[in-house]
C-alpha cells in the first residue's frame, strides 16, 4: 500500500508531489509524542500495557510503555486491599466519609495505589513515601515515577509512567442531565457537534468529559483550570495538546460498555 501510494504520487503530480508528501510526514512527526526510553532513546508511539492486580509474578519495566491498572472496589476485590495498606493520614480521611461504602471504596482505592506502587519500588504498600505537588497532585517522594488514580463506584484505575507526569480518568456511564447544554459551555466546537451526532449523547458527552479531567490530571491542575480554556478534538482520536509549558497526548480508553476511560501524559 505505502509503494503504491509512492509511485501515485511522483506519477501524478512530480516534485510538487514530493513536496506534499513532505511535509505531510513532517507535520505526522511533530504531532507525534515521543516516549522516553530507559537509555535516553525516544519512540514515536506510546505503547499501553494492562495488568490486573494480583496477577503478576515479576514486576513490569515502566520504562517500556505506559502501565494501566485495573482493579474490583466491590465484593470480588482483593482481600489485601484494607486499611493494613494505608498510613495514619489516609485512615483518618477514610473515616471522616459519611457513609460505609464510600469508606470502603476510598480504603480499596488507595490500598491497591499503594499495592501498585509498592511493586515497583519493592516496598510494602505502607512504606511508599506519598506527598503531594502545588496544585494538590499525588506524588512520589524522591521518585522519578509518576502515577495518577480514578476510580468509579466498583472499579479503580491506576496509570504508571516513567516518561512524563500522567493522568487517568473513569467514569460510569450513566445519565447526565442537560448534558448538552454543559457541552456547549465548556467544551470546543468540534467536540459538541460530535456529541450531537452520536445515538448515546450521554455516554458521548462521557467520552469527552474523561479526556478533558486526565488532561487536567497530567498537568497537576484538576478541575481548578476552566475546561473552556483549552480545546480538544472529538473521539476517537488522540488529542495532542501543545502550549509554552507543557505538552500532552491524551488517549482515549474503550474497555468495557458500562465505563469509559481516558489517559493523558506530559511529553
Amino acid at each position: 500500500m505505502v509503494v503504491w501510494f509512492l509511485h501515485s504520487i511522483l506519477g501524478y503530480y512530480g516534485i510538487f508531489g514530493l513536496a506534499v508528501l513532505s511535509l505531510v510526514v513532517t507535520l505526522k512527526k511533530y504531532m507525534m509524542t515521543y516516549y522516553q526510553g530507559p537509555d535516553g532513546s525516544k519512540s514515536s508511539t506510546l505503547p499501553i500495557r494492562w495488568f490486573d492486580l494480583g496477577s503478576l509474578r515479576s514486576v513490569p519495566d515502566p520504562h517500556a510503555a505506559l502501565h494501566l491498572w485495573s482493579f474490583s472496589l466491590g465484593d470480588d476485590c482483593d482481600a489485601a486491599l484494607t486499611k493494613e495498606c494505608l498510613v495514619e493520614r489516609e485512615i483518618i480521611r477514610a473515616n471522616e466519609f459519611v457513609t460505609k461504602d464510600l469508606r470502603t471504596r476510598f480504603v480499596r482505592a488507595h490500598a491497591g495505589l499503594r499495592c501498585v506502587l509498592g511493586m515497583y519500588l519493592g516496598l510494602p504498600p505502607r512504606k511508599v513515601s506519598l506527598a503531594s505537588l502545588l496544585g494538590g497532585k499525588p506524588c512520589l517522594v524522591d521518585e522519578e515515577l509518576h502515577f495518577n488514580l480514578s476510580h468509579t463506584d466498583t472499579r479503580a484505575l491506576v496509570a504508571v509512567s516513567a516518561g512524563g507526569p500522567v493522568g487517568v480518568d473513569l467514569e460510569d456511564v450513566r445519565l447526565t442531565p442537560n448534558c448538552m447544554s454543559l457541552a456547549r459551555r465548556w467544551f470546543s466546537h468540534d467536540e459538541v457537534c460530535w456529541i450531537g451526532s452520536e445515538d448515546n449523547i450521554d455516554r458521548a458527552f462521557l467520552r469527552c468529559w474523561v479526556r478533558r479531567e486526565a488532561f487536567l490530571k497530567s498537568i497537576g491542575v484538576g478541575l481548578a483550570m476552566p475546561l473552556n480554556t483549552f480545546s480538544l478534538t472529538p473521539p476517537p482520536e488522540q488529542a495532542v495538546v501543545r502550549s509554552e509549558k507543557w505538552n500532552v497526548r491524551v488517549h482515549e480508553l474503550l474497555p468495557d460498555r458500562h465505563w469509559v476511560g481516558a489517559v493523558a501524559v506530559c511529553f
